[in-house]
């Protein structure tokens, strides 16, 4: 009889533990990023189409998380590991009139702004990095793009430019490098800020950016021979030690 009530408390022990995993991880996403948007006819109402960068997980809930004229807004995790029950990538929301700016909760980064209304009262996507693919290119796996402070930067075959906004000001990478009175490795980092690291390898401290949100790839070389060069790919591009770095 007193083994009978053990195992019951064992399993309302274990129960009870199983359930508060499965709510504690419920909590807050950090990387939720803005894939689309529509505005309704009457300008009320907005559906925002959304993205995670992780591989793993899935969005259930939207609130907005600041009192602020503006809309600052923080997702949350479906429950249990990767679960699907209950996933959502779209929400519609509504709109004040006064609102002029729509922002995501980043984590320790704070809050990001995605969304903006122009003087024209039109809503605009706001992106600091824009990758141009070409529509057609040959299969040449790195192009030279620009040789600056002892380093060489190349572009994947599959990217014709990359773009960067600061300030507003929307400029070539190339242009945003050699015309804002910065090093190359400013220049760079601004860039890389943005990005999700991924690794740091055992070569000397090659580290690799990436970001779903705006398909991209940043490999930094820090070889223990001196290799300081920059390979930019698509979210695609892993390092090859045959063709990076060396």
């Amino acid at each position: 009889m007193k083994n009978k009530r053990n195992l019951i408390i064992i399993i309302i022990l274990v129960a009870i533990i199983l359930v508060g995993l499965f709510l504690s991880s419920g909590g807050s996403r950090t990387d939720v990023f803005l894939k689309d948007f529509e505005l309704s006819q009457d300008g009320k109402t907005m559906t925002l189409k959304v993205g995670v960068s992780s591989s793993a997980g899935y969005i259930r809930k939207i609130k907005r998380t600041s009192g602020s004229m503006n809309y600052y807004f923080t997702f949350y995790k479906t429950f249990g590991i990767n679960s699907k029950l209950g996933a959502k990538d779209t929400f519609k929301i509504e709109l004040d009139n006064n609102v002029d700016e729509i922002y995501f909760y980043t984590g320790n980064k704070g809050y990001k702004k995605v969304l903006e209304k122009t003087d024209n009262n039109e809503w605009i996507k706001v992106s600091k990095i824009e990758v141009v693919k070409p529509e057609y290119y040959n299969d040449i796996k790195f192009n030279k793009y620009l040789e600056r402070d002892n380093k060489t930067i190349y572009l994947a075959g599959n990217i014709e430019e990359i773009y960067y906004t600061d300030l507003d000001i929307r400029m070539s990478l190339n242009d945003y490098i050699t015309k804002s009175y910065q090093t190359t490795d400013d220049s760079i980092k601004h860039l890389t800020d943005i990005l999700d690291y991924v690794a740091t390898l055992n070569d000397g401290g090659t580290t690799i950016y990436k970001s779903s949100e705006y398909d991209i790839t940043v490999i930094k070389c820090n070889t223990i021979s001196g290799n300081k060069d920059i390979f930019i790919g698509d979210y695609t591009m892993n390092f090859d030690s045959d063709l990076m770095c060396k």
